[in-house]
């Protein structure tokens, strides 16, 4: 079997996500694919070559996600779709913790920092965008969107640490709460709860 540069990548993405970035090594990649080094040096000039392709790599897959999240209509189907965008995502991968890898090694390396930094402004900027469509303040829009995502992160890392929410179905249920919690006008649930009682 013909091993492609994006192979190469998906092993990578995977040796980060469990090891850091420490632990993306040419040798140990080529032992996961089953082929020599130079099979590497087909698709890559050395190791920071490798390196710059899975920060791109992260990268586009954001506004991959954005992309086919915007095929729905309305802004919550589209919050709903990208949930979905993300859990096929981390099928594909066979992990969801890319993230905290990339966190990691931001704060070892400025030029990583402000990467990330880009990455999450445009990622919570999708979200407030979402939220300002439905006719939230951009205050509250705001608020909401970092919330979202911050909530988003912190169920990641934790994953990272805790391998039995490591699941497409917790991930959809997190998803699914989000997605409640953000729409949801302030007041909304109480008044829910009182007519019910």
């Amino acid at each position: 079997m013909k091993v492609t540069k994006l192979d190469w990548l998906r092993v990578a993405v995977q040796q980060m996500a469990n090891h850091n970035i420490d632990g993306v090594k040419v040798e140990v990649l080529a032992r996961q694919l089953n082929v020599s080094k130079g099979s590497f040096y087909w698709h890559f000039k050395n190791r920071g070559d490798l390196l710059a392709a899975i920060v791109e790599l992260w990268q586009q897959e954001t506004e991959d996600l954005i992309v086919e999240a915007n095929k729905a209509n309305s802004p919550d189907e589209r919050m709903a779709r990208l949930f979905s965008a993300i859990e096929a995502l981390t099928e594909e991968y066979g992990t969801m913790e890319i993230d905290t890898a990339m966190f990691n090694w931001s704060l070892r390396d400025p030029k990583i920092a402000a990467v990330v930094k880009a990455v999450e402004v445009r990622r919570i900027a999708f979200i407030k965008g979402l939220l300002l469509d439905t006719g939230f303040t951009e205050d509250t829009a705001q608020f909401r969107a970092e919330f979202a995502y911050m909530t988003f992160v912190g169920f990641v890392d934790r994953a990272k640490r805790q391998p039995e929410l490591r699941t497409p179905e917790k991930l959809i249920e997190v998803g699914q709460f989000l997605l409640q919690s953000i729409f949801t006008p302030a007041g909304a649930s109480d008044a829910n709860t009182a007519s019910s009682s």
